[in-house]
């Protein structure tokens, strides 16, 4: 026994994709509304434009300043090395206490998708780690 098929304008689907469809039209072609003489126009006050941010990872890092860095540093000296501050990628515990951890990350000079890693543990560095500096 074969199943007979409802024509396709008697299906759920299409009448509710039509339903879509017409609603859509129908916002997009309602006319703006413009005040009237009756309303007061207030103007609007621009804002100055803001400036942009300032990026925290610049200068970018290179294969001899990475080298350069050793574990038992600290955050200030490592900063020093490379010319400045990293992005925190991630950060665990409560700054002051004794197994806070937190992560940076820094851009490396050249190459493609090139960066360096530095874990800081108790206020030293204690893992390192770069990919594709140059």
């Amino acid at each position: 026994m074969s199943k007979v098929k409802k024509p396709f304008y008697k299906r759920v689907w299409v009448w509710v994709l039509a339903v879509i469809v017409v609603f859509v039209f129908m916002v997009n072609a309602a006319p703006d509304v413009e005040p009237t003489a009756s309303e007061p126009v207030t103007p609007v006050k621009k804002e100055a434009p803001k400036p942009a941010p300032v990026k925290k990872n610049d200068p970018d890092i290179s294969k001899a300043e990475f080298d350069a860095i050793e574990n038992g540093m600290t955050y200030v000296e490592v900063v020093k090395i490379i010319g400045g501050e990293g992005e925190v990628m991630s950060e665990i515990g409560v700054k002051g206490e004794e197994f806070y951890t937190i992560m940076y990350m820094y851009d490396g000079e050249k190459g493609l998708g090139s960066n360096a890693n530095f874990t800081f543990q108790d206020g030293k560095l204690s893992m390192k780690a770069q990919y594709g500096l140059k």
